[in-house]
């Protein structure tokens, strides 16, 4: 039972991801943010951090980046 990619709550995560990445590391565009989502899936570290959460959270998070 997951959440759509598509889903308002997905897409409000997503945005609020860029936000605070924008406010605590650097300005984050939306093509950085896909950037930053394709290290999430390609990147073992990143992998391993989101996956270690909830089993493919990180391949979730990726997607629903890369759907707005």
């Amino acid at each position: 039972n997951s959440i759509s990619i598509h889903a308002p709550e997905a897409q409000r995560a997503v945005v609020a991801h860029r936000e605070a990445i924008s406010k605590w590391f650097y300005d984050c565009s939306v093509e950085m943010q896909k950037n930053l989502a394709l290290m999430y899936v390609q990147d073992p570290r990143f992998k391993k951090y989101y996956d270690g959460r909830v089993n493919g959270l990180a391949q979730y998070v990726h997607d629903a980046i890369m759907a707005q």
